[in-house]
Formats: C-alpha cells, structure tokens, sequence
C-alpha cells in the first residue's frame, strides 16, 4: 500500500470514529431528553449523556484498535 493510501485509510478511521462518537452523544442528548419529558427525573438526561459517551468511546476505540490490528493506517 503507497504511503497517500495509508495515510488515507486511517485518516478516514479516525474521522469515522469521531463521527460515530458524535452519534452517540447525540443519541444520548435525545434519549435523555425524552425521558425526561416522559416524568424521570432530572439527572436523567446527564446521565443517559455520560452513558452514551461511554458507550461511543468504547465503541470507537475498539473501531480505531482493529484497524491497527489489520496493519491499516500504519505507514510503510
């Protein structure tokens, strides 16, 4: 793989990842609202944001760690 594709690949892997961390935030804003307005309590929209980092970050971490397993974004 020439180095502009590899530094391609994990270009867009990291930019994937971010982008995939940023739903999960989202998702966590819109699901906490909505519990709240359904009558949970009011610490339920932090906390269901602080789930939905979490969850992102793990979920992009282990996006970013099979890619350098695969040996993509490694330059040569």
């Amino acid at each position: 793989m020439s180095r502009l594709t590899g530094d391609l690949a994990a270009f867009s892997r990291v930019l994937s990842s971010a982008l995939l961390l940023c739903g999960f935030i989202i998702l966590g804003v819109v699901g906490g609202r909505a519990l709240v307005t359904r009558g949970y309590p009011g610490w339920t929209q932090p906390a269901a944001i602080v789930g939905g980092t979490a969850l992102g970050a793990w979920q992009a971490w282990g996006f970013l760690k099979a890619g350098m397993k695969r040996g993509q974004g490694r330059n040569p």
